[in-house]
């Protein structure tokens, strides 16, 4: 059995492409032939043979509309080589790869890996949809990432009877003791607060450093991750006084990653809107044993992650003051932070470990070319 993955940027940036890549090297590492076609940002492609089951095709970005990458190259090299392969799986949203599907002549197998809805634009969700419904009535099987996904999305509307819940799944984190020791000892006797993710509008951070400004003195936010509002949220910190208690951090490493959330006594993550469609950095925190505070996204399944009341707490959006008081309660209560950390680990090991995961697809793969494939 040969498999091509199309998603969008390669490195990758989000847990969109964290997903694909996952999906990728680990079939790889298990002997199934998994390659990768994407996108990169700049002009500039090239091929790299990650191991003998694994090969990555990177094609140059030609322009942009509205954001979205348009790459010309994508369009005749997956008509070259999509013959090699008994499945392609499409990470969605991305418009130029349907193109390129439907201009291919592939007669295969088709899946479609449905991460979010197109959330920040009107105009190119109503241009993209017809391509979308196409791409949905093609493909064989449609994953989503959780229930509430299925419920709320306007895209998955009518295809139902095709989707498999897969949840995305991480590797479990390796432990960084020294890395702890020097990050503990930087901040003494303080309660840490932790937050990873891109600095831009949707995460909600204007809400978190607005909530630390009812916590006690002991708390302090360490959030990591570059992004457009750097600058915009350093001025805020500024502004009110919270200097040496919220620091942007920029990037951080996978292991200083690992690190943090071991240094830290829980996790929050003050998304906004359904641009966060799953939040695979609340996993990472729950594999680390960490309570996690998040928010009830609509149109997302960001609380469906972050089990209520078991894992952590959920509360309404945009809402500094229901923050505040979610990581209040968790903070000064030893046994209900233990309680949560543990049931976190629990539905880490459950839901959202990578070869959980992986195993799923594969088992869909099997199903769609025969029980034969190795």
């Amino acid at each position: 059995m040969k498999a091509l993955q199309i998603g969008k940027w390669y490195p990758s940036e989000g847990g969109m492409e964290k997903a694909r890549d996952n999906i990728t090297y680990t079939l790889s590492s298990w002997g199934v032939q998994c390659d990768m076609l994407c996108e990169s940002r700049s002009h500039i492609g090239n091929t790299y043979k990650i191991n003998e089951k694994c090969t990555v095709f990177v094609v140059g970005t030609t322009f942009f509309i509205s954001r979205v990458p348009v790459c010309l190259k994508e369009i005749s090299l997956l008509r070259k080589i999509c013959k090699q392969y008994d499945i392609l799986d499409f990470h969605q949203p991305n418009p130029i790869s349907v193109l390129a599907l439907m201009l291919s002549g592939y007669k295969g197998k088709v899946v479609t890996h449905w991460h979010a809805d197109i959330a920040e634009s009107f105009f190119l969700l109503k241009l993209y949809k017809p391509i979308q419904d196409w791409l949905l009535r093609r493909s064989d099987v449609i994953f989503a990432s959780t229930p509430a996904i299925v419920e709320t999305s306007p895209g998955l509307k009518g295809y139902e009877n095709k989707i498999e819940i897969v949840p995305y799944g991480i590797d479990d984190p390796i432990p960084q003791p020294e890395l702890v020791k020097e990050i503990k000892s930087e901040y003494p006797n303080k309660k840490i607060i932790f937050g990873m993710g891109r600095l831009a509008a949707y995460k909600g951070y204007d809400y978190l450093i607005d909530a630390m400004q009812e916590l006690p003195e002991e708390y302090v936010c360490l959030i990591g991750g570059k992004g457009p509002l750097y600058d915009q949220l350093h001025s805020k910190i500024q502004s009110l006084g919270l200097e040496e208690r919220v620091k942007l951090l920029g990037y951080l490493d996978d292991e200083h990653v690992s690190a943090y959330h071991d240094a830290s006594i829980l996790f929050c993550m003050p998304s906004i809107n359904n641009g966060e469609s799953f939040g695979i950095v609340q996993t990472e925190a729950m594999a680390h044993g960490k309570p996690v505070v998040t928010t009830k996204v609509p149109m997302s399944g960001v609380s469906w992650v972050n089990a209520d009341g078991v894992s952590g707490l959920n509360v309404p959006v945009m809402d500094s003051h229901a923050l505040a008081e979610a990581i209040l309660k968790i903070g000064e209560d030893d046994a209900l932070r233990e309680k949560f950390g543990k049931n976190a680990r629990e539905r880490f090991i459950s839901l959202f470990d990578k070869n959980v995961m992986v195993k799923s697809v594969l088992n869909v793969y099997k199903r769609l070319v025969g029980n034969s494939a190795n």
